[in-house]
């Protein structure tokens, strides 16, 4: 499965009360829900690094697929042009071995970082239209894609293993047609 085939499985999974936002209000939902994905990423990794906490494979593919998922929508709010670039700097991945967990925590530090301009922008009223957008998020966002890229390479997985997984998990979570038919889909069972 490709990036463009993973796009569209995902995009209708998107809460219509947040996909009917206006743009800026939109983005500001996905930085905020990305960067909490990120930070819980990076405290299960803290666990096993710090605590000695065995933190399986597994448990790592599945919270990186909601930081690409995030990162994808937010990469949507770009022109289609730009929108296929930053989708593009995940699949060119460094052919990195496992350096080290130091180096891997540094990855998500300086993911933070960029989220934290991405945000700067966001809250300064930079950004208020795609144009906007182009114009002032455009490289924070190629950074962030390039950062994802080299850790998911420095933890020895491939973006392939974590799309295809997310994709598994979403379709027992979701019936693959909208949010909401997915929603009557969980209540019936309850």
């Amino acid at each position: 499965m490709n990036i463009q085939e993973y796009e569209n499985i995902i995009i209708p999974m998107l809460n219509p009360s947040i996909a009917s936002m206006q743009t800026m209000e939109r983005m500001g939902y996905l930085i905020g829900k990305f960067s909490s994905e990120v930070g819980e990423t990076c405290g299960e990794f803290c666990k096993k690094m710090f605590h000695g906490k065995n933190i399986s494979r597994e448990k790592f593919v599945d919270e990186l697929g909601d930081i690409i998922w995030y990162y994808i929508h937010i990469t949507r709010e770009f022109s289609e042009d730009t929108k296929n670039k930053l989708q593009e700097i995940l699949k060119i991945s460094p052919k990195k071995a496992h350096i080290s967990d130091e180096s891997i925590l540094a990855d998500f530090m300086i993911l933070f970082t960029h989220i934290g301009k991405l945000s700067q922008i966001y809250l300064t009223g930079k950004c208020t239209n795609q144009q906007d957008l182009e114009t002032h998020a455009v490289d924070i966002v190629k950074n962030i894609g390039q950062i994802i890229s080299t850790t998911i390479a420095e933890m020895q997985i491939s973006l392939e293993e974590i799309i295809t997984y997310n994709v598994d998990k979403l379709s027992k979570r979701y019936d693959g047609t909208s949010y909401k038919s997915s929603f009557y889909k969980t209540s019936q069972t309850n």
